[in-house]
């Protein structure tokens, strides 16, 4: 089916340029990369001393432990024949009748949980060179933190595709889980960031065992039938944005107040709240926001839209991309709908695109 909500086609996306290797990307509409920061990121680690946290319902356990916002939620299946989403927006479940249960992610992932993941685990590529990863990724660093917020608690991002799908198999390892992918890298990007070194996977062989057990990134019918409500009988399910229903919002708006409840957009980045104009770059407030300080949806999932687009395991339209969803800190109200879809490389990192956990409850 040939969906009309490309996001793309709908935003405006105030990022730089890191090489002419995305000039063709941004040309054609895709996400942007952002300009790499130039302070030497910083080496706090996570501290030992930190109290224990309480295990919150649906907790994703490592190694025995219990971090905040690093949670899961059961999404029973169903019909997806339900109500159209408000304005008439074509959507991929028009054509999937009925998706499976599965667990997904209540937040995105958190730098402290994708750090406690990764911190110390290597990868070897298939010519026998051994990496360790970059466990703490992120390019919105403590700098442009908001008041009031914790940084551990900001949703990772600057992650390729493949960095993505090697920690859902890192995490499935540390829970006790079937990996879900078989990856044989072909090549690692190490990128000077002042004195810092970022490495990254930019090239592999990918693929699915769709009957394990473990962690993955969700499909994209999953991704939407969540940030839809999972009851395609319940009025949540026909709501532009995911937990709110766009009471004044009309389809060729770029902002409304409709998303201050559940969403970090460009017009509220400041004050949680709607204003007449963009939020400017380089304004305290334009960057990611911490997970879950806004409304959660029926299912209790934070930030389906807005904060940062999430990848999903499933090719888009162009060769070498997958689907990403949800909206991020910089996008229009209309790239927040919950029908709103774009494609980008599998290569392509910054500080607009991060993900959450899914796996198959059965």
């Amino acid at each position: 089916m040939k969906r009309i909500c490309k996001f793309s086609t709908l935003i405006l996306v105030s990022v730089l340029l890191v090489s002419s290797s995305f000039a063709q990307g941004k040309a054609k509409g895709k996400v942007a990369p952002k300009a790499k920061p130039a302070p030497v990121k910083p080496e706090k680690k996570l501290s030992p001393k930190d109290p224990p946290v309480k295990s919150e319902k649906g907790a994703i356990l490592v190694n025995g432990k219990a971090y905040s916002k690093a949670s899961e939620v059961l999404v029973k299946g169903g019909s997806t024949k339900g109500a159209a989403a408000e304005h008439g927006d074509s959507s991929l479940l028009d054509d999937v009748p009925n998706v499976d249960s599965f667990y997904i992610g209540r937040y995105e992932v958190t730098q402290e949980f994708y750090e406690a993941v990764l911190a110390g685990e290597t990868v070897s590529t298939k010519s026998g060179k051994i990496f360790e990863l970059d466990a703490k990724p992120s390019s919105s660093l403590e700098k442009s933190l908001v008041k009031g917020e914790t940084q551990k608690y900001r949703p990772v991002e600057n992650v390729t595709w493949y960095d993505a799908v090697n920690f859902c198999n890192v995490l499935s390892k540390k829970t006790g889980l079937e990996p879900v992918y078989k990856i044989e890298i072909n090549k690692i990007e190490e990128t000077k960031v002042g004195n810092y070194i970022e490495k990254h996977i930019m090239d592999a062989n990918v693929s699915i065992n769709k009957n394990a057990n473990g962690y993955r990134l969700p499909s994209e019918p999953e991704w939407e039938y969540a940030a839809r409500g999972g009851d395609a009988s319940a009025p949540d399910w026909s709501f532009a944005f995911s937990g709110s229903q766009s009471k004044t919002y009309k389809k060729s708006d770029m902002s409304s107040p409709d998303l201050d409840k559940v969403a970090w957009y460009v017009y509220n980045l400041t004050t949680g709240k709607t204003g007449k104009e963009k939020v400017a770059k380089d304004t305290p407030g334009y960057c990611t926001h911490e997970v879950g300080l806004k409304a959660a949806n029926r299912l209790g999932l934070y930030d389906m839209s807005g904060n940062v687009y999430e990848w999903c395991y499933d090719l888009g339209e162009d060769d070498g991309e997958r689907i990403v969803r949800g909206g991020n800190y910089c996008s229009s109200a209309r790239a927040a709908t919950v029908t709103a879809w774009d494609d980008a490389p599998m290569t392509q990192h910054h500080s607009g695109v991060g993900f959450r956990v899914a796996r198959n409850a059965k």
